[in-house]
């Protein structure tokens, strides 16, 4: 739930710059939806998490922009549905997007103990994202490689509409060129016709199948092109059948798998989820936050994260850990406002998870984002912003 303190904090902007650093569909509503952790074991678990995938940052973070979100539709399969050709796609280029990101993850050499504890839970199905790679191409289109029968079900479509276009070619280039009302070869019910005029439609023998509005054209199949029409209309239902079998047995295979597919998404959608953090944080030259003990927090050379960095003006403070407290005061210039929502903010990113543009940076305390009170004057607007207090949680 965001909190009426975190909408005065403008914490759907930073959200908003969060999923704009996440490459999936999954990790952007993930980014959207985020919200600060207040158990002090989560917030330390998140902040792992992200000083893992910085580690990984330093070489190459793993791409996770083919992950889709068909969670849902596998969903469908598991229940007996048969997936279209595009959705079945989306599914492999989702199951090996993971299965890289896995990959990379177990393959890399450095210390990431919670980064590689959650891609060993990854079930390995790479055999079926290749297996649809295989099948699918990016667009959805089967391939011929999907089947040997599919394979041969086209090459007759392609020697029949060979031989079609020969025997067309003879009529709208040889002496019955004048019989037709034009060159161009249409279809009618699936069969290739010639517009034949209908004062020669006896010169041309074949089957009429249609004629135009006016009634002065004729389109007929010629009788040299029939038998190669009907060889074309049963290797075109053989194409049919075979794709739908096809369909039916990958959709059957991806439901049969379900569980582990969603899994995996779910774990690929968390990574692009602190692969966003860490590209934000880049971004902004920022810091992972370090929890210490005690009650309070240090900031040295913070720039709000929503200022341009060329104006924002840094500000460091330390508050609580054994440190006096402090007052800001001063004319309604903004700064105050500024250093009290940079705080706010930070306090925000660091409990989920995320970095913040800062230097030096220790937390020993939870903010928590009390009611609001609703006064009129300026000094009120500040206290507001302050969300009422620090408080801990029991324990910390």
């Amino acid at each position: 739930m965001v909190t009426h303190a975190l909408r005065v904090l403008e914490w759907d902007r930073v959200r908003g710059e969060l999923s704009a650093h996440c490459e999936s569909p999954l990790g952007q509503a993930l980014a959207e939806g985020l919200l600060p952790s207040y158990d002090r074991g989560e917030v330390a678990e998140r902040l792992a998490k992200t000083r893992d995938a910085s580690k990984l940052f330093e070489t190459e973070l793993p791409g996770l922009r083919g992950l889709y979100d068909v969670g849902e539709l596998v969903g469908l399969a598991a229940k007996g549905a048969v997936l279209e050709g595009s959705i079945l796609a989306k599914v492999g280029q989702s199951i090996r997007t993971v299965d890289r990101a896995r990959k990379a993850v177990l393959g890399f050499g450095g210390d990431i103990p919670v980064f590689r504890a959650e891609a060993e839970l990854i079930p390995d199905m790479g055999w079926l994202g290749a297996k649809l790679g295989e099948c699918f191409d990016l667009d959805g289109e089967m391939l011929d490689a999907a089947s040997p029968a599919l394979a041969l079900a086209r090459a007759k479509i392609g020697k029949c509409l060979q031989r079609i276009q020969t025997q067309i070619q003879r009529f709208t280039s040889g002496p019955t060129r004048e019989y037709l009302s034009d060159t161009v070869v249409t279809q009618r019910n699936g069969r290739y016709v010639l517009p034949v005029k209908s004062e020669h439609r006896g010169k041309v023998k074949g089957i009429v199948h249609d004629s135009s509005a006016s009634g002065l054209t004729v389109f007929i199949e010629p009788e040299a092109v029939v038998e190669a029409g009907n060889q074309l209309r049963q290797a075109e239902a053989e194409e049919k059948a075979e794709i739908k079998r096809i369909l039916k047995e990958l959709s059957g295979e991806v439901g049969q798998h379900s569980q582990a597919i969603r899994m995996g998404m779910d774990i690929g959608a968390g990574f692009d989820l602190v692969f966003g953090m860490v590209r934000l944080g880049s971004a902004q030259n920022g810091t992972i936050v370090e929890l210490v003990d005690g009650v309070g927090l240090k900031v040295s050379q913070g720039r709000h994260p929503l200022l341009d960095p060329k104006i924002a003006v840094p500000l460091s403070l330390t508050i609580g850990l054994g440190g006096p407290s402090i007052l800001i005061t001063g004319p309604n210039t903004g700064g105050k406002t500024i250093a009290i929502k940079t705080v706010g903010l930070f306090a925000a990113m660091a409990q989920s998870g995320m970095m913040i543009p800062a230097g030096m940076r220790s937390s020993g305390c939870l903010l928590r984002y009390g009611r609001i009170l609703e006064m009129n004057s300026h000094l009120s607007r500040i206290f507001r912003l302050l969300v009422v207090t620090l408080k801990t949680l029991p324990g910390l």
